[in-house]
């Protein structure tokens, strides 16, 4: 992260390493720097901004079952500013319509943007914008094809204005 510390994301924990100047042992391992409520699940987190987004789920999920109906929880952004162990309300923006967050990442612009699989199963491209009343929003940009979402999750470069990743369907976009 831009404050010199490691984070790792799992499951609804974010722990953070302390890495010394000589690294192995002299660096430190803070577990748990940030504990979601077990109903959620992190997909994916940027660093952006002196902030991190961190892309999660309000129920299990399993990206490898055949999902045919809708779900019933709840995908969105969480923002965290890393100063406080405490999410507030106002720190989630919740998406509505989309059963997972595939990828989570930021152009050169600073417009972040989201990979996400709709509820009908179709992968979309959102953006970070606001609504009429000042809410933050993550419109749909473009709606592709079923599966044409980053094969894996690191599987996405920026490259100058353009992301570019090998899609799970075997596409390049």
């Amino acid at each position: 992260a831009d404050n010199g510390f490691a984070y790792i994301f799992t499951n609804n924990a974010v722990h953070k390493i302390d890495g010394g100047l000589t690294g192995g042992a002299d660096g430190t391992v803070t577990r748990n720097v940030l504990l979601l409520p077990s109903y959620f699940t992190i997909t994916d987190a940027i660093d952006y901004r002196s902030r991190f987004y961190i892309a999660s789920h309000q129920y299990p999920v399993d990206s490898r079952a055949v999902k045919t109906a809708l779900h019933t929880g709840a995908c969105g952004i969480l923002v965290w500013d890393r100063l406080s162990t405490q999410l507030g309300g106002t720190e989630y923006i919740e998406i509505p319509g989309v059963r997972e967050i595939k990828k989570i990442y930021a152009l050169p612009d600073g417009v972040l943007k989201l990979i996400c699989i709709s509820d009908n199963g179709l992968t979309e491209l959102r953006q970070f914008g606001y609504n009429d009343s000042g809410g933050v929003v993550f419109p749909v940009q473009k709606k592709m094809g079923i599966g044409a979402f980053p094969n894996v999750p690191n599987g996405l470069t920026v490259a100058g204005d353009k992301a570019i990743w090998l899609a799970n369907d075997g596409t390049l976009y």
